[in-house]
């Protein structure tokens, strides 16, 4: 389990790469995520939005879009 600075940190390294981008494609390697949510949904809620804000919730990494966040 990451600590609290390096969630921060990766948060600040992703803000650049991820901001105002468009998810085209969702590769999903976990299926046991904290609070499960069916692939076929997250993909149909997500796929074309764009980012347009990212936030950290604890040792959570929101990114945010018009639609919802993840």
């Amino acid at each position: 389990m990451p600590e609290l600075p390096e969630v921060e940190t990766l948060k600040r390294a992703l803000t650049p790469l991820v901001l105002n981008k468009r998810l085209v494609k969702l590769n999903f390697l976990r299926k046991n995520l904290r609070f499960p949510i069916p692939v076929t949904k997250l993909r149909k809620n997500l796929l074309n939005q764009t980012i347009s804000k990212i936030t950290r919730r604890g040792k959570y990494i929101l990114l945010h879009a018009p639609d919802g966040a993840l």
